[in-house]
């Protein structure tokens, strides 16, 4: 079996010349997401499978952005053809972290570019929430996926997790609780 699909997280690593071993958030102007376009045609004339952008969780912003992260990747995935793997936790802490209605900020993604769903379970760290993907899922971030379903069919939902291996009943719970959200969106769709 070949690869499916082909995602990269919208984000920066390396700055100077230096890996900065973190996903770092662009500035979110038309001209940034022209460059980022052009990456993209160029992985795909080498990758020739469906491509997908999933966002990150953002802890500063630039203060130059223009658009917001959803019109930043609207615009982005309209001129380059591409879907989107929605971080539902990324959502869930950018919003946490801003002050922000989680539900509202998932609603301003156009729901017929979500190819895939990314699920993962973080903590709080002085007062923020860190997406550190070595727990169990939060179930705010349950009900947040349950919403994403209501409107969007994606192809995949991905558990992530970045640690706490070792936790294998945990791991184990929450793929049960992912699957009976998903199977009662699929349900109320029916």
């Amino acid at each position: 079996m070949g690869l499916r699909t082909y995602s990269e997280h919208l984000a920066f690593t390396r700055a100077g010349g230096i890996d900065t071993a973190n996903l770092l958030p662009l500035l979110r102007d038309e001209a940034m997401a022209e460059r980022i376009i052009e990456r993209i045609r160029a992985v795909r004339t080498i990758v020739a499978v469906p491509f997908q952008l999933e966002n990150i969780t953002r802890y500063v912003d630039w203060p130059d952005s223009d658009l917001s992260e959803a019109a930043f990747f609207d615009l982005i995935r309209c001129e380059a053809g591409i879907g989107m793997l929605l971080d539902v936790e990324s959502i869930r802490f950018n919003a946490a972290n801003r002050g922000l209605d989680a539900v509202r900020e998932a609603d301003l993604f156009p729901s017929d570019a979500i190819a895939a769903l990314h699920i993962a379970g973080g903590t709080r760290l002085d007062g923020y929430a860190i997406d550190s993907h070595d727990g169990p899922v939060h179930a705010e971030t349950l009900s947040l996926l349950g919403h994403v379903l209501r409107h969007a069919d994606p192809a995949t939902v991905i558990l992530e997790r970045d640690g706490g291996y070792d936790d294998h009943d945990g791991i184990g719970a929450d793929i049960e609780r992912i699957r009976r959200v998903v199977a009662a969106e699929a349900g109320a769709l029916a």
